[in-house]
């Protein structure tokens, strides 16, 4: 990856607040709220911001995901920025830095929270932050993690589709992904090529600068939501982040 720190063109002179997606960015300020100062302090900024800016509009007015137009690292290096001054925007809370999960079959593009906001990658990518598309912070407390790992056989088990991305249990029809979502799509084929085991290892191979453990944490979530039949079966990490399981949502153990 080109060194954004050795590629910093002379800054722009101007001024400017910004925005971006989740809660997983520092800091509290919105384009209502910025100050004076911090205003004072992105001036030379500007154009960069405006873009994000223009981005998260354009994709409110075509109803798609603010992360689908969201920009590359080597783009931010167009805008005279320096790897300085993306932590800046990331810490005052007015962007958001993600991990690109490149899929050349995908239909959309895929992303993951960066684990490590300040360290950036060839994958690193930065969008504006929109509070409406807020991204729950996941962490040892939070829904979709287990206390701990127990494995338990159950009469049912769930059924994966992968040519036509459905997942079953009980002949009820759980989710079905109408555009490629690869990340979840594996692990579920991992359980259905296991023959559902109550407990898998992480199966996600490892990326650059992004924590595993983060990731899977945010992959079950992402499994857990959309369910056509609520109450169905649910998803969790256990094994302190490193493995994932299944079980019928409403029953602890069969009888």
């Amino acid at each position: 990856m080109t060194s954004v720190e050795n590629n910093r063109s002379p800054l722009f002179d101007d001024e400017k607040e910004s925005l971006a997606d989740s809660n997983f960015a520092c800091g509290s300020h919105t384009p209502s709220t910025i100050t004076t100062a911090i205003a004072s302090k992105l001036q030379p900024l500007k154009p960069f911001i405006d873009h994000l800016q223009l981005l998260s509009q354009l994709a409110i007015s075509k109803s798609i995901s603010a992360n689908q137009l969201a920009v590359t690292i080597n783009e931010a290096i167009t805008f005279g920025l320096r790897e300085s001054d993306l932590r800046v925007l990331i810490l005052d809370g007015l962007i958001v830095h993600l991990t690109e999960l490149r899929d050349s079959r995908a239909s959309e593009r895929h992303f993951l929270r960066a684990s490590n906001r300040f360290q950036f990658c060839d994958s690193s990518c930065f969008q504006w932050r929109n509070p409406s598309e807020e991204v729950d912070d996941m962490n040892s407390n939070a829904p979709g993690q287990c206390q701990a790992s127990e494995t338990i056989a159950f009469r049912s088990k769930p059924s994966w589709n992968r040519m036509t991305r459905c997942l079953e249990f009980d002949g009820k029809l759980v989710k079905r992904f109408s555009v490629p979502a690869p990340i979840q799509e594996m692990i579920l084929s991992v359980f259905q090529e296991e023959g559902w085991p109550t407990i898998i290892d992480d199966p996600l191979p490892p990326i650059a600068c992004h924590d595993s453990k983060q990731r899977l944490r945010d992959t079950v979530r992402c499994l857990n939501r959309s369910h056509r039949e609520k109450d169905l079966i649910k998803f969790c990490t256990v094994d302190n982040g490193e493995s994932i399981q299944w079980s019928p949502a409403l029953t602890k153990k069969p009888s």
